[in-house]
């Protein structure tokens, strides 16, 4: 299943498999949890599989305040694992 963005793309026929690059790392960083209380209440919303506006209303509040960092839980994991948008890399320790 192609991914969202990819597939309301004009013209875009198909995409073709492509390596990707998973690490670990330390990051020094004034930073939020989703998957905790009390921010967890909204989970639903920003777990849309097609819909990215709590998500961007998310980054935009976040950037607003001076958090850079915000976890969250992997929509497409199947055990929805965390995963972290990290806003600079200047962040990473």
């Amino acid at each position: 299943m192609a991914l969202r963005f990819l597939a309301d793309s004009a013209g875009l026929k198909r995409v073709d498999p492509m390596a990707h690059t998973a690490f670990m790392a330390h990051v020094a960083a004034r930073g939020i949890d989703l998957t905790r209380a009390p921010l967890d209440v909204d989970r639903a919303l920003w777990m849309a599989p097609d819909d990215y506006t709590a998500t961007q209303q998310i980054a935009v509040t976040a950037r607003a305040a001076d958090v850079q960092v915000v976890q969250y839980a992997s929509l497409r994991h199947p055990e929805h694992r965390p995963c972290v948008a990290l806003f600079g890399p200047e962040r990473f320790a």
